[in-house]
């Protein structure tokens, strides 16, 4: 069976596909910005309550605290899987009109997927800055034990690189 051939065989499901994925693409985004400007909002007119948030937390880590309320909580669990989802949409989109080239987001989908490993790697930086300051030695506990977060993270490395080789191979021939 050819690609056409299985892309006619099952349209009605992938227009659902696709209808769905561009959907909560956006609802996701959407919500991440929202989500990130109610975070600068609070952090910028709610001065008490903010004070209250981190009354527990040493005075030197509350300005890193801040940047994790701001940017991290609304980026990684609603941006980034919301343009991963457009990226899908868009797939399927030009998978489904055989006659229109292919979307920005899709031409340039492998960088996308490239900038969302780097983002999920720049994402362990806390992870490290808190086993160093546990007085244990960061790798003798990477090495001597298998750290969750890690492995993890290359699971996610792996997966999202493998996903760009495959579009940056794959697009040129639909």
């Amino acid at each position: 069976m050819t690609l056409k051939q299985a892309v006619e065989k099952h349209r009605k499901w992938l227009e659902g596909y696709c209808i769905l994925s561009r959907l909560m693409g956006w609802l996701l985004i959407v919500t991440g910005i929202g989500t990130l400007g109610y975070a600068a909002w609070i952090l910028l007119t709610e001065e008490t309550r903010v004070n209250e948030m981190f009354a527990g937390f040493p005075p030197d880590r509350i300005s890193d605290m801040k940047f994790w309320m701001i940017v991290h909580e609304p980026f990684f669990p609603m941006i980034l899987p919301g343009l991963l989802a457009l990226l899908v949409a868009q797939l399927l989109r030009y998978l489904l009109d055989e006659n229109t080239r292919p979307c920005w987001l899709l031409r340039h989908g492998e960088e996308v997927l490239y900038f969302t490993a780097v983002a999920f790697l720049i994402n362990l930086i806390p992870t490290f800055r808190l086993l160093g300051e546990n007085n244990r030695p960061l790798w003798g506990f990477i090495l001597g034990g298998i750290n969750p977060n890690l492995l993890l993270v290359s699971a996610e490395l792996t997966i999202l690189i493998g996903l760009a080789q495959a579009l940056r191979r794959v697009l040129p021939m639909i």
